[in-house]
């Protein structure tokens, strides 16, 4: 009667045991898949969007009336390119930008200041040629 008393204590424990390590593994794979970056098929994605993010010599939200200012603006990342796009045409605030690239509201701020400043910079050299 005692070893069965043994085998059933050290079944419970176990069980206990075994519920305690997938509960874990649980939330370590949550906390894990929520800071990983969302991906998306080619399937799913609008073609506009896709020749757009392919291919960034097409700018059809800004107008240059200039070639310089073209010029200058198309020397800028991609990155860049994009907060400067959701800023000025889509007249986003920093925290809309955030959360719609899912990147840190400092790395926003960060990207449209060294791309105003890039821009700037551009423009002085293409005005001196």
């Amino acid at each position: 009667m005692t070893k069965r008393k043994d085998d059933e204590n050290l079944r419970n424990r176990f069980t206990a045991w075994v519920e305690h390590v997938v509960r874990n593994a649980k939330h370590y794979y949550l906390r894990k898949e929520v800071k990983r970056i969302r991906t998306v098929s080619l399937d799913e994605m609008d073609s506009e969007i896709l020749y757009y993010e392919i291919n960034n010599e097409k700018i059809e939200d800004f107008f240059f009336g200039d070639e310089k200012i073209y010029n200058a603006y198309k020397e800028l990342s991609c990155m860049r390119k994009k907060v400067l796009r959701l800023l000025f045409i889509h007249e986003m605030t920093i925290l809309e930008i955030s959360k719609e690239l899912n990147i840190p509201s400092s790395y926003v701020s960060n990207l449209k200041y060294y791309a105003l400043k890039k821009l700037k910079e551009n423009i002085e050299k293409e005005l001196k040629k």
